[in-house]
């Protein structure tokens, strides 16, 4: 079940528990923190990798572990259509900080985008963007162009996808017996 959970200032989207079975790649996820810390106005850092690899469950561990370092952590499927995602995330920040919103019926996929990184400019500083299994470049261009601060997290298993790369490879065998 999708929720968001709001208290003080700090909001964030939890697409589900955390894996019990999920196994840390520390490396990985120090690689991540340090390039979000560091590319802040820079390029998206992008997961890639084969399918099944754990760009998903690497994503969604480092959101998790790291959801208190941020304002807003917000998940999109990029296997749905971003629009009403958007729109679900705009109305949060227009109830929680009275944020400028469009209107429902707006189909611009960019006025909102540019209404929620006005919002996180003004009450959110630190935000966390993750969409998950982005296809193609084009499908998150107005994204990358639109939120200038906010860190982005993309997962995928397109690697022309423009953004600073980590490429997931499989354990290896000292790794999987951990």
């Amino acid at each position: 079940i999708y929720q968001c959970e709001w208290s003080s200032d700090v909001c964030y989207y939890d697409i589900s528990p955390r894996n019990e079975l999920y196994v840390k790649r520390d490396k990985t996820a120090q690689q991540i923190a340090l390039a979000l810390e560091t590319k802040r106005n820079s390029k998206p850092v992008i997961l890639v990798g084969m399918a099944g690899i754990g760009k998903t469950q690497m994503a969604k561990e480092y959101a998790h572990a790291n959801a208190r370092e941020y304002n807003v952590v917000w998940w999109i499927d990029g296997n749905q259509d971003f629009l009403p995602q958007l729109r679900e995330l705009g109305k949060k920040l227009s109830s929680f900080k009275a944020c400028a919103m469009p209107h429902n019926s707006q189909t611009s996929q960019e006025k909102w985008l540019e209404a929620i990184e006005s919002c996180y400019e003004l009450y959110f500083p630190k935000s966390l963007f993750v969409i998950d299994d982005a296809k193609e470049d084009e499908q998150i261009r107005s994204i990358k162009q639109t939120f200038k601060k906010t860190r982005l997290l993309i997962t995928s298993r397109n690697q022309s996808i423009m953004g600073e790369h980590m490429k997931l490879k499989c354990f290896t065998r000292k790794e999987s017996l951990d």
